[in-house]
C-alpha cells in the first residue's frame, strides 16, 4: 500500500490542486480537472474498490439506500460490465470526503447530460478493459510528477492501503 507521504505527494498534486490544462495536469495552474483522471484515485482510495470496478459505474450505480448514498458494484445494467469473482458484487457506503470533494453534484452533471455511465470519456482498451486506458496513464501520470519509482506504486495499491486501515481499526478480519 501507500505510505502517508505517498498519499499526500499524489492528492496534493496539481491534478488535484489546480494544473495548467487539460493536456498538462501534471503542471501547477488554475485549470481544475473534473471528469476520470480526478474521480478514479479519489473514489479508489476511499473505497477500496478495483480500478475496473470504477470505470465501469453506472450513473443509477451510485445511489441513495436507506438514507445513505452507496456505490453499487455490480454488473447489474449494463452487458459491458463485469466483476473480478462472484464475491465481488457489494455495496460500498459512499465516504463522506467524497460527498465534500463533490462527487454526487459530478453524477448529478452526468445525469443531467443524459450519461448512463458515470465516467462516459472512459473508452475499453483494445483488450476491452475499461480500467487498461486509465491504468496506463495513471502510471504516467506518477512518473511525470515525480512519484513513480517501482512497479509497487499502482493504482491497486490504494485498495490494499483502505484494506489495511480498516484491519488496522479492527473493521476488517482476514478471512
Amino acid at each position: 500500500p501507500y505510505t502517508s507521504a505517498e498519499l499526500n505527494a499524489l492528492f496534493s498534486s496539481p491534478l488535484f490542486t489546480g494544473c495548467r490544462s487539460d493536456e498538462a495536469p501534471h503542471e501547477p495552474g488554475n485549470h481544475r480537472i473534473t471528469e476520470h483522471r480526478y474521480w478514479l484515485p479519489l473514489v479508489a482510495l476511499f473505497s477500496g474498490a478495483r480500478l475496473g470496478e470504477i470505470a465501469q459505474l453506472l450513473v443509477a450505480d451510485l445511489k441513495e439506500l436507506d438514507g445513505q448514498w452507496v456505490i453499487d458494484i455490480t454488473t447489474d445494467g449494463s452487458e459491458e460490465k463485469s466483476l473480478k469473482a462472484r464475491g465481488s458484487r457489494r455495496v460500498v457506503p459512499l465516504h463522506s470526503e467524497l460527498v465534500k470533494l463533490g462527487f454526487l453534484n459530478y453524477r448529478q452533471q452526468m445525469e443531467t447530460r443524459g450519461h448512463n455511465r458515470l465516467f462516459p470519456e472512459v473508452v475499453p482498451d483494445t483488450r476491452g478493459f475499461l480500467s487498461g486506458n486509465p491504468s496506463r496513464w495513471y502510471g504516467r501520470y506518477l512518473k511525470r510528477i515525480g512519484h513513480k519509482q517501482d512497479g509497487a506504486v499502482n493504482f491497486n495499491a490504494m485498495r490494499h492501503g483502505l484494506f489495511d486501515a480498516l484491519r488496522r481499526a479492527g473493521y476488517q478480519n482476514d478471512e
